[in-house]
């Protein structure tokens, strides 16, 4: 059985290296920006929750803020 999974690994590993790679990704120069002002108002969320209860609902939201 143990030779079943490794003929199966090595299998797996030559069809993976013979796939076409994907090309890369573009990501946004503001990126990193705009995830630091997440971080930061996740951190202010699990803190300080009421903060958001403040703020009005999303246009077709649920009702709820996060």
């Amino acid at each position: 059985h143990a030779e079943d999974f490794n003929a199966t690994l090595l299998r797996t590993i030559e069809q993976v290296q013979q796939s076409p790679r994907c090309s890369p990704v573009e990501v946004r120069q503001d990126f990193w920006q705009r995830f630091g002002e997440w971080e930061r108002l996740e951190e202010l969320r699990l803190s300080r929750p009421s903060a958001f209860k403040a703020l009005p609902f999303a246009p077709g939201g649920s009702g709820e803020n996060p």
